[in-house]
């Protein structure tokens, strides 16, 4: 939303203005011809061409009515938009309101989930999905708007060793460590005081929750004993109360991939290895589950008879629970129908396909392809109204908060909603070591670009600590968005000074962990998967009042 409008501009006037561009030229060729300059200038206007007509297709259909400003974009709308509206159907445009913070990347490779939404859980799958909205080429029709032949589909520029490397890389990414000579000393008696606060309001939605061995090889086959993974909670939308937008529209946004010549059954081809497989996997990780806990029952003392009842009714419970989602998953691609497919599936099934084209020109063997994949972990997507809390060491140095980063410091974010400011700025590099976070206009911030919680997806309300907090339990979980008690300003600061110093591999409760997997549905609404037709920002927030 930033970025690329400033290079484009850079990009025209250097095209434009011979004395930019001949140093340019200098640059980049060194000495040459004039024949080298003019297919220079020529390479160039293409890529302004390239660039520059989705910039002017989003400004034509209003495609971004939220700006988006620094660190944040609707990665969901502009992926999607690209690969099945610029490169497929110009019907597949949607408008995007629902932006994003970029997301610290730190320890991702633990994660059983990933994306904001908890949509993901292979790696593979989620960065040849990035690939595809950032530039990657792939061709789904000729240049006559027909199918390619099958022998023709899914060839990608995207590098799957290259990606692989980018992910293996980032398993040595550290969180940022809180420097007290410039940042300011850490109180230890206060944050240790936080800590115990944390626990008893945090701990039971940020974990980390950390995967039984057993639980582990049946998810990610490949990690060794050194390598934890973490299970990540899904907060339904009532419960956490945050702008529902990001949440919704992957939910909700459909597109149509009948120009690709693809069937449902090649859908259904393409995503039923992986949920077969992770089937199998998960009965017999609940066989050895069940075997266990009926074994332990066989042999407790009359005494603890009643717990391991309880113990295995609890692990059949949620066996039976789980393997009837897998079941209905299985069942529902029976049903799809190539003209409405779910942004998010649509995206699964087209990577899928690139992938396995890739492996197979590259002659990767299986086990090949499950290192590449990361830890044989598979690509079994999911779309639920939900977003996905992620545990919290170094998140003090990823000011806005919030998957909007519609909260300007954690200090806000531990308060009432009532209480968080509605405008702030955002792109100076001004930092606010008490409250954690930017520093705001009546604290003498004087620069930035303001961020308006007005907005369409820029909503600051939920994830609050108020009076009206109801304890949590199963049947009954919050639906307001208040998530905690009222929290007093000396609570809400030492929370704040143990999260300076939080480190989630040795902060969490000892043990293994399981949170709630809630299903977390949420009802289609009708304006957000009519196509983008350059309807006027005022017509279009209209539209999503009244739907």
């Amino acid at each position: 939303g930033q970025f690329g409008p400033n290079m484009i501009a850079a990009m025209m006037s250097t095209a434009t203005n011979p004395l930019k561009f001949r140093r340019f030229a200098q640059r980049v060729l060194g000495e040459h011809t004039l024949g080298d300059s003019l297919r220079l200038h020529a390479e160039l206007r293409e890529v302004i061409s390239a660039l520059g007509g989705p910039g002017f297709t989003e400004f034509w259909k209003n495609l971004s009515p939220t700006h988006e400003s620094f660190g944040r974009t609707d990665a969901l709308a502009r992926i999607s938009n690209r690969v099945f509206g610029q490169n497929l159907d110009p019907v597949n445009y949607r408008v995007g309101d629902a932006p994003v913070s970029f997301p610290p990347v730190w320890n991702i490779w633990k994660f059983d989930w990933v994306q904001y939404t908890a949509s993901v859980s292979q790696p593979m799958a989620r960065n040849i999905g990035e690939s595809m909205g950032v530039g990657a080429k792939y061709a789904f029709m000729n240049r006559e708007g027909r199918p390619l032949p099958k022998e023709e589909r899914f060839r990608s520029s995207a590098l799957i060793d290259n990606l692989h490397t980018i992910e293996t890389t980032l398993h040595s990414l550290q969180p940022p460590v809180w420097n007290e000579a410039y940042l300011g000393a850490i109180d230890r008696t206060k944050a240790e005081g936080g800590k115990a606060l944390f626990n008893k309001h945090c701990l039971h939605c940020h974990g980390p929750f950390i995967a039984s061995p057993a639980f582990k090889l049946a998810t990610a086959p490949l990690k060794s004993e050194t390598q934890p993974l973490w299970l990540l909670k899904n907060v339904c939308l009532p419960e956490i109360g945050t702008d529902p937008n990001t949440a919704q529209n992957f939910y909700n946004r459909t597109v149509d991939l009948s120009k690709t010549g693809m069937t449902a059954a090649d859908m259904k081809a393409a995503a039923l290895p992986a949920l077969t497989e992770l089937t199998e996997r998960q009965t017999a990780y609940y066989e050895t589950m069940v075997a266990d806990a009926t074994a332990r029952l066989a042999a407790a003392a009359p005494a603890a008879r009643a717990a391991a009842e309880n113990a295995l009714k609890g692990i059949t419970t949620e066996r039976d629970g789980r393997l009837a989602k897998l079941k209905a998953d299985r069942a529902q691609l029976d049903s799809l129908d190539v003209k409405r497919v779910l942004a998010g599936q649509a995206l699964s099934f087209l990577g899928t396909m690139i992938r396995e084209k890739a492996y197979r020109e590259g002659g990767k063997l299986r086990a090949e392809q499950d290192a590449l994949d990361g830890f044989g972990m598979l690509d079994t997507p999911q779309v639920l109204a939900a977003y996905r809390p992620r545990p919290l060491a170094g998140q003090w140095a990823t000011p806005p908060f919030l998957h909007n980063g519609s909260v300007p410091t954690l200090y806000h974010l531990l308060s009432p909603a009532n209480e968080r400011p509605k405008t702030f700025l955002v792109g100076s590099r001004d930092f606010d070591t008490n409250h954690v976070g930017l520093v705001l206009p009546e604290n003498g911030a004087t620069n930035g670009d303001t961020f308006d919680t007005s907005l369409p997806g820029n909503s600051n309300k939920g994830h609050e600590f108020n009076n009206g907090y109801v304890p949590w339990t199963k049947e009954k979980p919050p639906t307001n968005g208040i998530i905690g008690p009222l929290l007093s300003p000396e609570e809400r600061l030492a929370i704040i000074e143990h999260l300076k110093v939080r480190n989630d591999d040795t902060d969490g409760e000892p043990g293994y962990g399981y949170p709630e997997w809630p299903s977390c549905e949420a009802p289609k609404t009708p304006a957000l998967d009519l196509p983008a037709a350059g309807l006027p920002t005022r017509a279009y927030r209209w539209l999503k009042s009244r739907f």
